[in-house]
């Protein structure tokens, strides 16, 4: 019994460690890649008592047909703003390597990538106020 009990432990401490490592190297190539990039919102799924969304979008690279990629999650404080954005066209910055994008919505976003906040945006802000 004690083995089993070992084995699972160091199985879900390679788990984590191996999440913990994922997650990393897909910030670490987001914030290294400057491919900023226009896409649409299609879907959403919200985490239960969360704050975090993850969104389907639509892009469009070059001359490739549209394809439909993950977003990372984004903290959106205002239920009613989350489905306000499903349609619009909003930045992102696309990781080709992990095929997932990062969406750019409020001023922290721009900032940790070194780019200025957009005022086409200050309505996000506005909307997703915590108060």
């Amino acid at each position: 019994m004690n083995i089993k009990k070992n084995i699972l432990i160091y199985f879900s401490i390679a788990l984590v460690g191996s999440a913990i490592i994922i997650s990393f190297l897909l910030k670490s190539d987001l914030k290294n890649n400057r491919n900023l990039i226009i896409v649409v919102p299609v879907s959403m799924n919200a985490r239960y008592k969360s704050q975090a969304v993850d969104y389907t979008c639509a892009i469009q690279i070059a001359d490739q047909p549209v394809i439909k990629v993950p977003s990372m999650p984004v903290k959106i404080y205002r239920q009613n703003v989350r489905r306000l954005l499903i349609g619009k066209y909003l930045p992102a910055i696309y990781s080709k390597k992990f095929n997932m994008v990062e969406l750019l919505l409020l001023p922290e976003d721009f900032s940790k990538h070194g780019l200025p906040y957009p005022d086409s945006l200050r309505w996000i802000d506005s909307l997703n106020s915590r108060y």
